[in-house]
């Protein structure tokens, strides 16, 4: 028997991994890939991933950006939590919120609800990886203008 994900519809369908046919690596953040993903137009978070704890996740249009931050659990390297940065129409960053993540009996990922937007506030240490983000965003957004 193979691997959690091993089946290709599993794979494909309902989790989403982390593949370099569906990701790829656009910079890092310290040991941290930034991702980007390659096959839709609007921005996918990973739902699994085999090979890290976290990633930054760019949107497809703009690989300078990141615009969500994912954490999976280690044992089951599913999607656990997610941080959504928020920008206004000029690309200014306004704040952010993070979104916990659970399996439903199909072995489906969705968001667990806490509010009507099933929103939560970032914690201290969200911050500091926000932070990180918006650092990155910043040097990036100067190379490509110089």
């Amino acid at each position: 028997m193979g691997g959690n994900g091993s089946y290709s519809y599993f794979v494909s369908k309902t989790l989403g991994s982390y593949s370099k046919d569906r990701y790829k690596k656009v910079g890092m953040i310290g040991k941290t890939k930034v991702v980007a993903v390659t096959t839709h137009e609007r921005t996918k978070t990973p739902m699994n991933s085999f090979t890290s704890k976290m990633y930054y996740v760019t949107a497809p249009k703009n690989p300078k950006r990141i615009e969500h931050i994912a954490f999976y659990n280690q044992r089951t390297h599913g999607v656990s939590k997610t941080i959504d940065l928020i920008y206004d129409k000029n690309s200014n960053f306004v704040g952010a919120h993070t979104h916990r993540w659970q399996v439903n009996d199909n072995n489906e990922y969705y968001r667990k609800s806490h509010d009507g937007r099933n929103q939560f506030e970032p914690t201290r240490t969200d911050w500091r990886y926000i932070n990180s983000a918006l650092r990155y965003n910043n040097k990036h957004s100067k190379n490509q203008s110089i």
